[in-house]
């Protein structure tokens, strides 16, 4: 899965030299997951936007055409073992892949872009690389996750306390414009400024807020358990909404701080 961003990038050429986005919130490290059930709730008016185009007929959620969050989407979940995670995006993308393509189109350096994609890789693979935009959408546990166009890490500061890091990541060997677009849509959900990272944070602080409570102490993510499906080399897969992710985190952590695994994870 990480090829997915690796091979994206012409010769296989990464730079992650465009600074970074920095959040800091009051909770625990574990609520920053792979979540595919949140952005219909938390991120409802980022969807709602993802679906008007702008004054040059443009979607804003180049790819992200349609919701690929919903209860009828084609997303999926998955669980890789070992805490190993991905929100899985690939069949919905290739559907949609033609409108972002044509975006690369209009864009200097994109047809050149996307010529080298296919002069590099076989024609199925490169077509998945386009349609997914560099996007694995994976987390790697414990802390490091592969999300839209940055690299993303995961610092503990306390048990209640976590610093999120974010780094754009860039094509070396793509134009100035293209890199300039990936760098606006990290931007555009990121950033300072951003629709997203503070959705995130408020609710990370809430759900903090709301774990300090005595009254149940149990936490059900127990969603989409009767629909999983276990493929052939053991990956566990269910609905986008589906909170397959959570538990294969869970079950990891668990194992780890009662087999010793780990000392001082938090």
């Amino acid at each position: 899965m990480i090829d997915i961003l690796v091979d994206a990038a012409p010769g296989g050429e990464l730079t992650v030299r465009a600074g970074s986005n920095r959040t800091v919130y009051k909770g625990n490290w574990k609520q920053v997951g792979m979540d595919g059930y949140h952005p219909l709730f938390v991120h409802a008016s980022v969807l709602a936007t993802w679906e008007r185009e702008d004054k040059s007929g443009q979607n804003l959620g180049a790819t992200h055409k349609a919701n690929p969050f919903g209860f009828d989407a084609i997303s999926e979940t998955r669980d890789f073992g070992h805490g190993h995670t991905m929100l899985d995006f690939r069949k919905h993308r290739l559907i949609h892949a033609g409108h972002y393509r044509s975006l690369l189109e209009k864009t200097p350096g994109g047809s050149d872009y996307i010529e080298a994609l296919y002069a590099e890789h076989e024609s199925g693979w490169a077509d998945l690389l386009l349609a997914m935009a560099g996007d694995p959408h994976v987390g790697i546990f414990p802390n490091l996750q592969l999300i839209n166009n940055q690299i993303r890490i995961v610092n503990p500061l306390s048990v209640d306390e976590t610093e999120v890091q974010m780094f754009p990541v860039l094509f070396a060997r793509a134009s100035t414009e293209i890199n300039a677009l990936r760098l606006r849509q990290h931007e555009s959900f990121y950033g300072p400024a951003g629709s997203g990272s503070t959705d995130d944070a408020e609710i990370f602080e809430r759900v903090q807020l709301g774990l300090q409570a005595s009254v149940d102490p149990w936490i059900n993510i127990s969603r989409g358990m009767n629909r999983e499906q276990v493929e052939a080399d053991g990956t566990v897969v269910g609905h986008i909404t589906d909170e397959v992710p959570q538990r294969g985190q869970m079950r990891q952590w668990l194992a780890m701080m009662t087999d010793g695994g780990v000392a001082g994870v938090l």
